[in-house]
Formats: structure tokens, sequence, C-alpha cells
């Protein structure tokens, strides 16, 4: 038949499955360099909520105690974490978090930052908003951090709420 209306709905296009379907469930992590500076990045894979500090090296200890201080004292030990294979990430200090807390580690496979995608677009876009900040604002790197990652939470996410307002 040639009538639009009887004719199949086109294929939808090929995704994979989603890592998580409620908050903490798995989040995703990156070292994101800015200047001489680090930004831990933290994002919740359901809802996009993230989370960012400034750590001053990568030190496997240096990143655990960031994950600590801004993700799991707030909101608890999430179920996953994936991070890329960098040896900041995967390490035996990781690994015996992991345990202590009952938290699977996962890595992408290596030279594949396509992988970690949610986390790798959010550090773009989190170091377009630092330097705006900075420039405007006049402030250090650290409130500029803070002020960049409360924007990218207001902002509307892929269910159309807001990463705020599902996470909590």
């Amino acid at each position: 038949m040639t009538c639009v209306q009887l004719q199949r709905p086109p294929p939808r296009p090929v995704v994979c499955i989603p890592m998580a379907t409620e908050f903490n469930e798995a989040v995703s992590m990156d070292l994101k360099i800015y200047g001489k500076y680090y930004f831990l990045v933290i994002v919740d894979m359901a809802t996009r909520f993230c989370a960012a500090t400034v750590v001053q090296n990568k030190c496997p200890s240096t990143i655990i105690t960031g994950l600590f201080t801004s993700w799991i004292t707030t909101f608890g030990a999430p179920k996953k974490i994936l991070t890329d294979n960098g040896r900041e990430f995967n390490n035996s200090e990781m690994r015996a978090l992991g345990e202590a807390f009952n938290i699977k580690i996962m890595t992408t496979a290596a030279e594949s930052p396509w992988s970690n995608g949610i986390c790798e677009r959010l550090n773009g876009v989190l170091g377009i908003l630092v330097n705006k900040i900075i420039f405007d604002g006049k402030c250090d790197i650290r409130m500029a951090l803070a002020w960049a990652v409360s924007a990218r939470n207001a902002y509307d996410n892929n269910s159309g709420f807001f990463p705020k307002s599902v996470g909590f």
C-alpha cells in the first residue's frame, strides 16, 4: 500500500540498555584537566545529577577522598561505579573501596572515551561553564566549579525532569 497512515513506522535506532533506572544505582566518574587543577566529575547515570570537586593530583588516595567527600557522604555508596582505565581509577585502593562498600567497580575498554560518554560530555560542559563564571564573576576555581555544577543540575535531563528534583 502507498497510504502513509498504513505504512509501518521506521525502525528505532539501536541503543544500549541503560545501566541504571534509579538514583545512585550507577555513577560514572572521570577527571577533567583544567590548567593546573583536576576536576573529579561524578554523574548519576539514571538522573544525570552531577557532583564535582577540585583535586590537586591524580593519586588514588586523592581520588578516593574526592569521591567520598563529594558523593558517598551525601548520597551513600552507589551500587556501581563506571570509570575509564586510568591508573587513578583502576588500582588496588579503588578495589578495596569497592569491597568495603559493596560497590561494583567497572572500567571502560582502553582508548574508548565514548564508553563513558555521559561523563565525558559533562566534562566539556563544566569546562565551558567554569571558564565563563571565572571570566564574569572573578571568583576562585572551587567556587566557579560549584556554580557550574549547580547550573548544570538545574537543566532538565533526558526524562524531562531536573536532576535535582529526580535525585531527591
